[in-house]
């Protein structure tokens, strides 16, 4: 059966560009062996609570029916909010479902809770899609 791979990383702190900039290159180098669910598929630009209760509902769906998560925690050194990107980290951890992390950052500044729900934490995005063909791939 062909695996799912969820791509989680932070949205709101980027712009439309920046947050599919990464995604484009994992589903560029993954569709051919998996099926890809990228949050950015979907278009909210309505923030108000109807929206906010879709975009976390189907977030979580996603994660429900995905294998891995390749998760982007590079933007951790900026103190940028990652609260999504954590809490879908836990939920599918929760799951039993394996993550796939990359940070540039040196081990000893990631974070503990980052270390514990992660399957694996590579170096890079490149490095990460190596993981999950070799790993996944079937």
């Amino acid at each position: 059966m062909i695996k799912k791979i969820y791509l989680c990383g932070p949205i709101q702190c980027k712009t439309t560009d920046k947050a599919n900039e990464w995604r484009d290159f994992a589903t560029s180098k993954l569709k051919e062996k998996f099926i890809i669910l990228n949050p950015m598929r979907r278009q909210f630009s309505d923030k108000d609570s109807l929206g906010i209760n879709e975009i976390v509902l189907m977030d979580k769906e996603d994660v429900k029916q995905s294998d891995v998560l390749l998760v982007n925690y590079n933007c951790a050194r900026k103190h940028t909010t990652l609260c999504g990107t954590a809490m879908e980290i836990h939920l599918a951890h929760s799951m039993g479902k394996f993550i796939v992390a990359f940070s540039d950052l040196p081990q000893r500044e990631i974070s503990p809770w980052m270390m514990f729900h992660c399957t694996r934490i590579c170096k890079n995005l490149v490095d990460a899609i190596k993981y999950i063909k070799k790993h996944f791939g079937e």
